[in-house]
């Protein structure tokens, strides 16, 4: 969540704190007037750019969901605390095995 919260021009703990009460990602980037679509696509760039093996399609994907993810609503298969874990668990299985990516704008 760091590399977001840079390109959104906030803190990690700030973005924590907005997804704790309840935005999504695309509604913090809104209010930090980054489109979702920039969002998303710097995102599944730097997803790649740790994970050669990751296609555009797989990098979009994921990327897709974690932006537009409502935190607390019905179709949210987690809480932000454990996006973070699902995040850190995904870029650990890497083959790089870093555990963040950055984004740019």
């Amino acid at each position: 969540m760091s590399a977001a919260a840079q390109m959104l021009g906030t803190s990690a703990t700030d973005l924590q704190s907005s997804l704790a009460s309840g935005q999504s990602l695309a509604a913090v980037a809104s209010s930090q007037g980054v489109s979702q679509s920039s969002l998303i696509s710097a995102m599944a760039s730097a997803m790649q750019g740790s994970n050669p093996n990751l296609t555009t399609a797989q990098a979009t994907q994921i990327a897709t969901q974690m932006v537009t993810i409502v935190p607390g609503s019905q179709s949210e298969p987690w809480t932000p605390s454990t996006q973070q874990a699902s995040a850190s668990t995904w870029s650990a299985g890497t083959q790089q095995g870093a555990s963040t990516f950055a984004v740019s704008a």
